[in-house]
């Protein structure tokens, strides 16, 4: 497995840990480092929730929106 899919994969389970995210509307791509959220959430705080839930992920670098 290439570092790009253990970290996508370490972000979906951390999304997934986190209860306030619904990870189902959340898809995630990693690329050299970088993850990209994309999907709809239903407010702002989700949102954020979401972004700071991937950059609690080790080796995660920036997150793009």
């Amino acid at each position: 497995m290439s570092h790009d899919q253990q970290l996508k994969q370490s972000v979906l389970d951390e999304l997934n840990w986190e209860p306030s995210d619904n990870a189902a509307h959340i898809g995630v791509k990693a690329q050299d480092g970088v993850i990209t959220l994309t999907g709809n959430v239903e407010t702002y705080c989700k949102k954020h929730s979401a972004e700071m839930a991937a950059l609690r992920v080790k080796d995660v670098r920036p997150v793009a929106e």
